[in-house]
């Protein structure tokens, strides 16, 4: 068999890499011709910032209009506790649903809150279609008059029957999760004072409220750490319970409780 002559193996060699070096540029062309240029680069540096900008906007317009609607909904709470604040809800009554709903409500005022100077009422709705025994809405004249009632339903206790200010829906879901923490404390064995009132769970003067997004809230800011400092109970875990609680059931009404007063100068 012919050997090959240096000079054949120099030339074959040439030509191999002048194949190679030709694929490797063909190859390269292909990989590069997608790759952008600094131009191009320059160009989609601008779109992102130019998003960036917009994206900070619409942040701070939404953040604006989070705020306007809690505003909103702050107002709309009010003006409705003030169509309300002379109305209240009674629980436990016997009565039809239909008939001499006022008679039950004077004789009940009367007889069992043991109020004998007349009061005058401007009107009783039976809560829930009309059902026997279901709650009634009265609506008084005399704010003077429900502050009274208040103050006589320490004859309630151990009693089936309730008295509850007529509160918006926000306020009574915010009760009944404040209501809530309070039984947790008293199960814990927690001495330390707690009072409901109105939309507000009270500790040495420092009023904490409810948010079905934080939980405890105090100066519109997390209240959790304060509050557990100053009952001397950790009840992060119950609260977060309570929060999966009420996003899985939204709409749970608040209940009535019964015997205790819902505002005025007594404990609620």
């Amino acid at each position: 068999m012919a050997t090959l002559s240096p000079e054949t193996i120099a030339d074959l060699m040439s030509k191999f890499t002048s194949i190679m070096d030709k694929t490797l540029e063909d190859k390269l062309k292909e990989i590069t011709k997608n790759l952008a240029t600094k131009s191009d680069v320059g160009a989609l540096t601008q779109k992102v910032d130019a998003l960036q900008i917009e994206n900070n906007t619409l942040r701070g317009e939404v953040v604006a209009l989070k705020s306007e609607l809690l505003s909103r909904d702050n107002r709309v709470d009010f003006i409705d506790s003030m169509i309300r604040r002379d109305n209240l809800i009674f629980n436990g009554l016997i009565h039809d649903g239909r008939n001499e709903l006022l008679t039950v409500i004077k004789a009940f005022i009367q007889e069992t809150l043991g109020i004998s100077r007349q009061i005058t009422i401007k009107d009783v709705i039976c809560l829930g279609g009309r059902r026997a025994g279901a709650p009634l809405l009265v609506k008084f004249c005399m704010p003077g008059d429900i502050t009274e009632i208040l103050q006589k339903t320490n004859r309630l206790k151990g009693t089936n029957f309730g008295i509850n200010r007529d509160y918006p829906e926000s306020v009574r879901v915010a009760r009944r999760n404040l209501f809530a923490i309070k039984k947790e404390l008293q199960r814990l064995g927690c001495t330390h004072k707690v009072l409901v009132r109105s939309q507000y769970l009270i500790v040495d003067d420092k009023f904490f409220s409810w948010s079905n997004k934080d939980g405890i809230v105090y100066k519109d800011g997390d209240g959790l750490q304060l509050f557990n400092s100053l009952v001397g109970v950790n009840i992060g875990r119950f609260v977060q319970e309570q929060l999966k609680r009420n996003s899985t059931h939204p709409g749970s009404a608040a209940p009535h409780h019964q015997g205790v007063p819902s505002m005025s100068s007594t404990e609620s």
